[in-house]
């Protein structure tokens, strides 16, 4: 047998699959190729002979484990969450022949034999995870799943991170992206559900999300229940979401404090910032030349459930809306569409119907630059809203320096004692010097 595949297809349920009390797996000397999915049910060593040259990425790469030992524990935890219970996976490490000229392993996780790929991490890795330098890529789904891990510290030579590399890793607290990456994928950070800090880095030049056939819509910032602050002021990206594709949803059910849009955005898709929570303030940018439907829903708040493991939806009424100031920079302001900003319902006799939201128009402060007032009064869109003052468009921004903000920007940042900013977020205090650090206005020593 010169190839062995597993599930081949979303539709191919003939899966191979092992059987549950095997602990150990060795696959036959001879086989070159490995292809579609195994379920290594309970499988604690995978070892790879040296013969194989191909493994497909995502061969080891499925299945979702909660982290719990017992069976009926996570059984009974999946279902009280999510009302979903997966294949699990338990490999503690794969074990490659030393003679195969093609894979390698260390420290348990699979990697091309010249260390440049990170195939796939063990399931049962807990803890934190440090990737060696040198490595370039991270394979689709490679760490996807693995809810034991805590952290992973990424090295400075990668430039490759594959779609759902992180999918599923539940417990993961800490995760640094270093600069060199230029596109982010599908899924890569969703259901990340203890990540409270993600910094994005300058290299970055576009979110690749890609909807295939009839599937359900699709995201890269979801479910991602504790996220407090999610950085991208920095970055190259210029589009965010796509006008023409309403099932394309980068950000679902975050209940962001510090939400940070890059500088150079020009365009903004349907719904694009839609499931995010309602901001206290809006920038946008003379960069922007569109703007699609749906693209901040003014009227919800969302807070994490940490009871239910999910997101609590509130929807306010118009009056108590939380986005109270919108800054437009243009001089001359592009044409909207009128549903810019969510439709709220409304009872019209015996029907429900959906209209612009004029009583939060009322209260919600328009500012504009200064000698503009006369146009946006006139504009289509703009001059419905019934505040609109001016401000100097030429200096920073007052008190938010960002786009979005529901916070002043101050949220886990490190500075030292001369008071210079240092870090971004207080999960990168471990890559610094020894030292006292001041976070959040106290004092911090990293030994």
């Amino acid at each position: 047998m010169s190839n062995l595949v597993g599930r081949d297809s979303e539709d191919d349920w003939n899966d191979t699959k092992i059987a549950p009390n095997v602990k150990s797996v060795t696959f036959s000397d001879g086989i070159k190729t490995l292809k579609g999915t195994f379920y290594l049910n309970r499988s604690l060593k995978v070892t790879i002979p040296k013969s194989v040259s191909d493994i497909e990425e995502e061969t080891f790469n499925r299945g979702i484990s909660s982290g719990y030992i017992k069976d009926e524990e996570e059984h009974n935890w999946w279902l009280q969450h999510y009302n979903t219970n997966y294949t699990t996976y338990d490999i503690e490490e794969f074990v490659v022949d030393k003679d195969n000229p093609y894979y390698t392993a260390h420290n348990g996780i699979l990697y091309t034999k010249d260390m440049k790929t990170l195939v796939s991490c063990p399931r049962y890795k807990a803890g934190k995870i440090t990737v060696p330098e040198g490595v370039e890529k991270l394979g689709t789904g490679c760490f996807s799943a693995c809810n034991r891990i805590t952290e992973i510290q990424l090295p400075e030579s990668i430039n490759n991170i594959g779609a759902h590399s992180f999918y599923y890793c539940l417990n993961l607290q800490e995760l640094n992206i270093p600069e060199g990456i230029g596109t982010l994928y599908e899924k890569t950070f969703s259901r990340c559900v203890k990540l409270e800090s993600l910094v994005l880095p300058a290299s970055l030049k576009a979110l690749d999300v890609q909807k295939i056939g009839n599937s359900a819509p699709v995201g890269m910032f979801t479910e991602m229940y504790s996220l407090k602050e999610l950085d991208m002021e920095n970055t190259q990206i210029e589009v965010l979401g796509k006008e023409e594709d309403n099932n394309v949803k980068l950000f679902t059910n975050l209940p962001v404090e510090n939400f940070k849009l890059p500088k150079h955005i020009r365009k903004i898709g349907n719904n694009a910032l839609r499931y995010i929570n309602t901001p206290t303030a809006l920038h946008l940018y003379s960069s922007i030349e569109s703007m699609g439907e749906n693209i901040i829903d003014p009227f919800q708040i969302l807070t994490a459930d940490a009871e239910h493991g999910g997101i609590s939806r509130t929807i306010c009424s118009q009056t108590n809306s939380p986005l109270k100031d919108i800054y437009c920079y243009w001089t001359a302001p592009i044409e909207v569409n009128d549903r810019l900003f969510t439709y709220v319902k409304v009872k019209n006799g015996k029907y429900t119907i959906e209209m612009f939201p004029q009583d939060w128009a009322n209260i919600c402060t328009i500012h504009v630059p200064k000698g503009t007032t006369a146009i946006y009064k006139t504009h289509a869109f703009w001059g419905k809203f019934k505040n609109i003052v001016e401000f100097d468009a030429t200096t920073s921004i007052p008190n938010t320096e960002n786009m979005i903000a529901l916070k002043p920007i101050t949220y886990n940042a490190v500075y030292n004692l001369q008071g210079i900013k240092v870090a971004a977020y207080k999960g990168q205090l471990k890559s610094l010097k020894s030292g006292i650090y001041i976070v959040g206005g106290k004092k911090i020593t990293v030994k």
